[in-house]
């Protein structure tokens, strides 16, 4: 994550350290060399069944739209 106005709604993403911040492109680089990749898992960005979540948001919202 680029280190610009807005990084701090990514801070839980960074603690988590499932994204890294940097500020110049040196320190992109350096992280892009270090980089061990790990499976991520869906459960620690996401909610538990989030598809469904969405499409039932959705479909709610789809239904006060649509006339009847």
């Amino acid at each position: 994550m680029l280190d610009l106005p807005g990084i701090e709604y990514m801070d839980e993403l960074i603690k988590s350290k499932l994204a890294t911040k940097v500020s110049t492109v040196e320190e992109l680089i350096s992280q892009i060399e270090q980089l061990k990749c790990r499976p991520a898992n869906s459960d620690d960005i996401f909610k538990p069944n989030a598809v469904e979540n969405i499409s039932k948001a959705l479909k709610g919202i789809m239904r006060q739209r649509l006339p009847e």
